[in-house]
């Protein structure tokens, strides 16, 4: 009779005590972040899929966290984002339990003081940080993210007004902002497109507005608030005991708290382990324990935030591959002018990398002197002397430049540019048909001024086209003289050309090297000549020019140039001329050859 009493005793006590000890599981309804503690910026220490089964292993007070045991770690999620029953019931204390409810409260304390730790400190779905102080929130309509930090950079994908990310790091000149697009990649912002701080309400970052959209159309209701919630308490589950082990004799006065049991999802999947239930002394010690490493924890990440205040944060793969020599390749935004005239090529005039200037406006000067030949030539239907004569000279060459450029977008730049051109300090000789030589100075003088319209092509180092309109004035002066009554002229007229900039088509000692070309025509012009040696009552003029030219980058701004140019202006007289009565139709032509060497800088 004992025996039998015993057996039902038994089979009384493991019915009552079944319900507490199988552990309730839940399923995520999207995929979560699981924390170290619950709250949105703290550490995250594992990423659990949709769907997948997790142990439930308690819940805060108020019911808007969950304590899981996920694949790595336990921590904590949302409860709204699970499925399953996840309330727990709070255990009504007895006179027998009010020291345990002691004990409880003694375990919900904090385990160590608030340090004066910096936001850097904890981590969560940045790689680095995850604070309210690196967060920045998109101010404009819609911004773009690239793979490095420059607007010629390939897009990775766009953000829109009211977006939150996470700042990894700024660029050197502060331009660029370095943010976490979540999944372990990163990508660049400009940064006036964002400004600091996380929106009110917006998620802490891109992951979590990720699942928030995910969540937002089966969300279940929000949980009990008030006096209900206060009810709710938080069970503390400890390390599962081993199979062999049998359940211990149900004690009420000794629980703590009972989470309800959840229903199998799947017949097939076996139970977990039943837990293990802890005295109160076991647990305050525990506790204690628990409070002591984490003093020990914080003093230690005290010491390395202190170490660590002058270092600089940990490079990513994507920034490190951005930052190898290859990167050095970097397409610079060119303004250029007429090559010939102005002395300026595409890329002596300004050689701006993009992402270490302030602006998109681009100033930028150039010098260059060298070797001129100067040729000139007459043919008439006339008689007599300086009826038909060919001169040529070698002379000295200055050319100077300036130039401003705006950039329009990432492919597209505007500007405007202007030169003056010298060639001169050399004489021709005549010789005249008593014998006698006279020698008469000769020199050029060359203004142009223009507009000009290009468009960038990420090819070849970079490629640039341009489109420039604009007008040139020509001074071809002779010495006058008595005994050679040659007429000095004047060029006035429009040009219209185009140009090619290869301004980094090879690099040599990590410095870029580019090639430069240009031509067009002058047209229509207008030829006038010294009052009464005029050869010709009606004239028409037209022009060419074009040249080409290398660049070689020294230090930051400053490149040298190697050009060359040529330029001709042809000009058909009708009519009789003032100085020979005897020519009625004429022909004249002038033409420079300009080889020049540089430099060049740019603002």
């Amino acid at each position: 009779m004992r025996t039998v009493t015993v057996a039902l005793l038994s089979l009384v006590a493991l019915a009552a005590f079944e319900p507490s000890a199988r552990a309730a599981s839940v399923e995520p309804k999207v995929q979560l972040l699981v924390r170290e503690r619950p709250s949105s910026s703290a550490r995250i220490v594992d990423r659990v899929p949709a769907g997948r089964k997790l142990q439930l292993l308690g819940r805060t007070a108020d019911g808007l966290w969950a304590h899981v045991q996920a694949p790595k770690k336990d921590g904590w999620v949302p409860s709204e984002q699970l499925k399953g029953n996840v309330k727990a019931r709070k255990a009504q204390p007895t006179g027998e339990d009010e020291g345990e409810e002691v004990a409880e409260e003694e375990v919900r304390k904090p385990l160590a003081k608030r340090r004066n730790v910096r936001p850097e400190a904890w981590v969560s779905s940045s790689r680095y940080h995850d604070g309210e102080d690196n967060k920045l929130t998109v101010s404009a309509t819609k911004a773009e993210l690239y793979g490095r930090p420059q607007a010629t950079g390939s897009v990775l994908g766009i953000l829109r007004r009211g977006e939150v990310v996470s700042l990894v790091r700024k660029s050197t000149d502060k331009k660029w902002c370095l943010v976490d697009i979540g999944g372990g990649d990163v990508a660049w912002l400009e940064a006036k497109v964002v400004k600091p701080g996380a929106a009110k309400g917006a998620p802490t970052s891109v992951a979590e507005q990720e699942e928030q959209q995910q969540a937002s159309d089966d969300a279940p209701p929000p949980p009990p608030r008030g006096k209900r919630a206060k009810m709710v308490r938080e069970e503390v589950v400890e390390e599962p005991a081993p199979e062999e082990q049998a359940p211990p004799p149900a004690k009420k006065s000794k629980r703590v708290a009972a989470v309800e049991e959840q229903p199998a999802v799947e017949a097939e999947e076996p139970p977990p382990p039943p837990p293990v239930k802890k005295t109160k002394k076991q647990l305050a010690a525990e506790a204690r324990a628990a409070a002591a490493a984490d003093k020990e924890r914080a003093r230690e990440e005290q010491a390395r935030d202190s170490a660590r205040d002058d270092e600089k944060a940990p490079m990513p793969q994507a920034a490190a591959e951005a930052e190898q020599p290859k990167a050095k390749k970097r397409r610079g935004v060119r303004v250029a002018s007429r090559g010939d005239i102005s002395g300026l090529s595409s890329d002596a005039s300004v050689s701006k990398r993009q992402n270490n200037h302030p602006s998109n406006n681009y100033f930028g000067i150039g010098v260059r002197a060298g070797v001129a030949i100067l040729d000139q030539r007459f043919t008439s239907n006339g008689t007599g002397p300086l009826s038909n004569y060919e001169a040529s000279t070698d002379a000295f060459g200055l050319a100077v430049g300036l130039g401003y450029q705006r950039q329009i977008g990432k492919y597209f730049r505007i500007g405007l540019d202007g030169g003056y051109a010298f060639a001169g300090a050399a004489g021709v000789r005549y010789h005249a048909a008593d014998g006698t030589d006279a020698i008469l100075a000769v020199q050029t003088h060359t203004l142009d001024v223009g507009v000009r319209a290009g468009v960038h092509f990420n090819v070849a180092g970079g490629l640039d086209l341009g489109l420039r309109l604009g007008g040139e004035m020509q001074l071809n002066l002779i010495a006058a003289s008595a005994k050679v009554p040659l007429p000095s002229d004047r060029i006035l007229g429009m040009t219209i050309g185009l140009s090619i900039d290869l301004p980094a088509l090879f690099y040599l000692a990590n410095r870029p090297f580019g090639l430069h070309a240009w031509g067009g025509g002058l047209l229509p012009a207008d030829r006038a000549q010294t009052v009464g040696l005029e050869e010709g009552v009606q004239s028409e003029t037209l022009g060419a020019y074009f040249g080409g030219g290398l660049s070689y980058r020294l230090f930051k701004g400053l490149s040298t140039d190697a050009i060359y140019s040529y330029g001709f202006a042809a000009t058909h007289f009708v009519g009789q001329a003032r100085r020979n009565l005897t020519i009625t139709s004429a022909d004249r032509g002038s033409a420079q050859h300009l080889i020049t060497l540089g430099l060049s800088y740019n603002l």
